[in-house]
């Protein structure tokens, strides 16, 4: 399985990401008794098992790694290892979404580089199958996540109501991080576009094909965008990865984009903590604002009722409190429990982001 995502990853990057994979493989080769890749020596090791079995290959890998953390400090360990194994058969849980090839590409795109945004993260093992992954199971005791985890009963520990059980318990669940060399590329691309000195609001849009209901409101979030520069703001886009290389909407042709939080995990989750403010509907990107206690945001439609995951009698049973605020976020960090309609966009931002809540109404 491995050696397949690696191929089909390889078509999609660059020549020097394909250089960097190569040489990982053959890193990986030399690990006989832990393949993969290792940031740093295992010493007091967590072994966190991301089973494909009972897993999606999204973005709660972001609420997983949390978890871990939390259970790497319990345990007393000094590093946290990831290791992501496939489910039997075609090697994921669930296809009703995404094809088995785009199920791979998601494992290198989104799982794989998600481990930098944890410190504590040693390195990452992505075996070829099940029978590979009893070797790294460990049999002696040692500490492992999730918790009691065997290959033949996994886990799933990563939805939110594992999440409100820790921060009830009073855990810190905000521990994800931007690397620091992903910061560095950051500015260096701001530098380049012109916007190193500017106010950055950045708009991480949800223009999926399925579930259309949660995606933006794209001809609300352009009056939004004029708004923001009447305060001083530049409106920066990031765009759904299924839209990524599409022509913009028309409503927002005039805003610059940024495509690289696409193909770079890390580079999308400093480019959270650079700006002076992110936006976002409830989509997969915002767990690396409320995991991240350095990124400032603005998060609306929590709420869309046609999608059960997101309907309210959903997150009240993963432990939501409806109309609050979540209680481990920062003072700049805001759950929005409305419709992303300009109005609501507006009262909100100069309720939790302005000091003088002056409305401009938008021009026509």
């Amino acid at each position: 399985m491995i050696s397949g995502i690696v191929a089909e990853f390889q078509k999609k990057l660059p020549r020097w990401p394909n250089k960097l994979i190569k040489r990982l493989k053959t890193w990986a080769a030399a690990k006989k008794t832990a393949p993969g890749i290792e940031l740093s020596p295992a010493q007091g090791e967590l072994r966190a098992f991301y089973d494909l079995a009972v897993c999606p290959v999204t973005f709660d890998i972001a609420n997983f790694l949390s978890l871990a953390e939390i259970a790497r400090l319990e345990f007393g360990c000094k590093h946290v290892r990831l290791i992501v194994v496939p489910a039997p058969g075609n090697g994921f849980r669930d296809l009703s979404v995404h094809s088995v090839d785009h199920s791979k590409h998601r494992i290198l795109s989104i799982i794989a580089p998600a481990l930098r945004t944890l410190p504590s993260c040693s390195g990452i093992s992505i075996v070829s199958d099940r029978k590979s992954a009893e070797k790294l199971v460990p049999q002696d005791g040692s500490p492992v996540f999730p918790y009691g985890y065997t290959l033949d009963r996994p886990t799933r520990y990563y939805s939110w109501y594992n999440t409100w059980d820790k921060v009830n318990d009073g855990k810190n669940v905000q521990s994800l991080r931007a690397p620091s060399d992903a910061l560095q590329n950051v500015e260096s691309w701001l530098t380049q576009k012109g916007l190193q000195d500017v106010k950055l609001a950045v708009i991480t849009l949800r223009e999926a094909s399925y579930q259309k209901d949660r995606n933006n409101k794209i001809r609300e979030w352009e009056k939004f965008c004029r708004y923001l520069t009447t305060k001083g703001y530049q409106p920066l886009i990031v765009r759904d990865f299924d839209k990524a290389y599409d022509p913009l909407p028309a409503d927002l042709s005039g805003y610059p984009i940024c495509d690289i939080p696409n193909w770079n995990l890390n580079f999308r989750v400093a480019l959270y903590e650079r700006a002076a403010v992110s936006f976002f509907v409830n989509n997969g990107p915002w767990v690396f604002g409320l995991f991240d206690e350095k990124v400032k945001f603005m998060a609306a439609k929590v709420i869309t009722e046609s999608v059960l995951v997101t309907s309210t009698k959903f997150r009240i049973e993963m432990g939501d409190e409806i109309g609050k605020n979540y209680r481990f976020l920062q003072e700049k960090q805001k759950v929005v429990w409305e419709n992303d309609d300009y109005e609501v966009l507006v009262r909100n931002f100069e309720e939790h982001f302005v000091d003088s809540a002056i409305t401009p109404a938008p021009a026509e």
